[in-house]
């Protein structure tokens, strides 16, 4: 989880919020944006395995790349090779990644062959990110204590039922920040 509880906790509506349900709403709520906009905040470690397309080039699910750790390569007669970090050259913005070119080396073609380590993210995390993750912990909270079920209005002859917006929808200006952020997969 990328967001800082304390700055939760200084939020006047969850100042008497407990920990615990602070850092569950917190961990929702990151897992919410990332899952919206295809980006993990904050640095992580990742695996990820790709199938081998006989090339020298591939491109990694998360970004800005910080550095390879390993990448290990399974050849078709089953033996494998791990090459470090520094045999390969990275685009931090875009995820690619393509062998230096006094290197001879290349992904074979295969299944689930590639298996790649390495680190991406930015610390600290963008200011707009993190504060619409706020928000939306703040809404999140909303729609745990909200006793009406968002009801506005109810009438009993001919029964009707007249609802607001749903709490515990992503608001319409934490879902600008999502759209200024999400991934937006290009294929050339």
């Amino acid at each position: 989880m990328y967001l800082d509880i304390s700055k939760l906790q200084g939020l006047t509506e969850l100042s008497l919020v407990g920990v615990d349900i602070l850092l569950d709403l917190g961990a929702a709520a990151c897992a919410t944006f990332e899952r919206l906009t295809g980006i993990k905040f904050g640095k992580q470690t990742h695996t990820e395995v790709y199938d081998g397309k006989g090339d020298r080039t591939l491109f990694v699910k998360n970004t800005p790349v910080v550095n390879i750790t390993s990448v290990t390569i399974t050849y078709s007669d089953s033996e494998t090779e791990v090459l470090l970090g520094n045999n390969f050259r990275i685009n931090s913005t875009t995820g690619k990644i393509t062998f230096k070119p006094d290197s001879r080396g290349y992904f074979p073609t295969g299944e689930q062959n590639i298996s790649i380590i390495y680190v991406a993210g930015s610390e600290p995390v963008e200011p707009e990110v993190e504060l619409a993750t706020q928000r939306l912990v703040l809404e999140f909270y909303r729609a745990l204590t909200t006793t009406s079920g968002n009801i506005l209005r109810e009438r009993l002859g001919e029964y009707s039922v007249t609802y607001g917006t749903v709490q515990g929808q992503v608001p319409n200006d934490v879902m600008s920040v999502i759209k200024m952020f999400a991934r937006r997969i290009v294929l050339p």
